[in-house]
């Protein structure tokens, strides 16, 4: 018997198209279609433009998920899925209107920073656990920074499930060769957490030290950043934004560089990461970052003085990481989605 799923999240598809959520929610729908599920999607109920403001986080997180439960009411849903906890406010109203079986939530990060936003996501995880009948985290870590917070009454409901690759299934770059000319790629948005403001102090320090380097971005970007960008750029430098990519186009962006630079402070889990190790670009993240430890040890750790920039490129230059990438590569082929699909096929 086919079992319906109703994924959630949310869906502002133009906006996040190729990363984060939105990547992760195209590869498990696409993975639990394969195994024959039938899979009912987030859709956007009222058609509202795409805000990003407060008012978003009312309607796309709050009043949105309400409308998908109502109209998918007589579908006879088996398991709702949320694929993060931004849509889980009223996850009880969700249960509530819906006969289903039950409700999982995906939890990418627990933030141990402060601020008022982060503190908006600390309460929607409370609530996802109090109402989800099982949560699955994306590392150990996380769940560990959870039961710390919470105690260990919500142990029995957590799960821990790695990822899997976000990345097409058409083959990838296989030379892993770098030469003498870098090209940094960067993919992902650009609010603060990602401290772009590190990609200009590294241009600026490259320029001194006369150790140049070309630039790639994509993403939702702002202009206000890549206005930045060109205004420190020098002779001889070059930089290039593709905007927002889907996932096929993902594949052609990751043959145009050949080192990946993640200046990230935090991530829930780092995707990006996983599809560098994929492609065999060697990566570059920054030696203060919250990224979980089964990525970071694998990546180049730049000090955020850049002091120790010109060695890491050295040894990017002159192959000397080419065993490190071989290993990262068979490393990220253990990230697949048979963990969701098994567990989705079993309740």
């Amino acid at each position: 018997m086919t079992k319906r799923i109703l994924v959630i999240y949310r869906p502002v598809d133009d906006y996040l198209k190729g990363t984060g959520i939105s990547a992760v929610s195209y590869w498990l729908k696409k993975k639990m279609k394969d195994a024959d599920f039938e899979v009912y999607d987030s859709e956007i109920i009222l058609n509202i433009p795409p805000f990003h403001s407060f008012l978003s986080i009312i309607f796309y997180d709050i009043i949105n998920p309400i409308l998908m439960a109502i109209k998918f009411k007589k579908y006879n849903i088996d398991h709702v899925f949320f694929v993060d906890v931004a849509p889980c406010f009223f996850i009880y109203i969700v249960k509530l209107i819906l006969p289903c079986k039950k409700i999982t939530t995906l939890i990418h990060a627990y933030p141990e920073e402060s601020g008022i936003y982060l503190d908006y996501i600390r309460l929607l995880t409370k609530i996802a656990l109090i109402f989800s009948d099982s949560i699955i985290c994306t590392t150990e870590e996380n769940k560990q920074r959870i039961l710390e917070k919470y105690g260990n009454k919500f142990a029995k409901k957590i799960m821990v499930f790695p990822l899997g690759l976000t990345i097409s299934d058409k083959g990838h770059y296989l030379d892993s060769n770098i030469g003498d000319d870098i090209c940094f790629g960067y993919l992902g948005t650009s609010d603060k957490r990602k401290r772009l403001d590190r990609i200009v102090n590294i241009l600026n320090y490259s320029t001194i030290s006369g150790m140049s380097f070309n630039l790639l971005t994509a993403g939702p970007i702002s202009k206000d950043f890549q206005e930045e960008i060109n205004k420190n750029l020098t002779k001889g430098v070059a930089y290039k934004h593709f905007g927002v990519i889907s996932e096929q186009e993902k594949v052609v962006f990751f043959e145009k560089f050949n080192v990946f630079l993640f200046p990230t402070q935090r991530e829930g889990f780092g995707l990006p990461i996983i599809e560098s190790f994929y492609y065999k670009k060697p990566c570059i993240v920054f030696e203060t970052a919250s990224i979980p430890r089964i990525l970071k040890e694998r990546c180049f750790l730049l000090k955020d003085d850049l002091s120790n920039y010109e060695e890491i490129i050295n040894l990017i230059k002159n192959n000397k990481s080419k065993e490190i990438i071989e290993s990262n590569y068979a490393f990220s082929l253990t990230f697949d989605w048979s963990q969701y699909v098994n567990y989705f096929l079993k309740y």
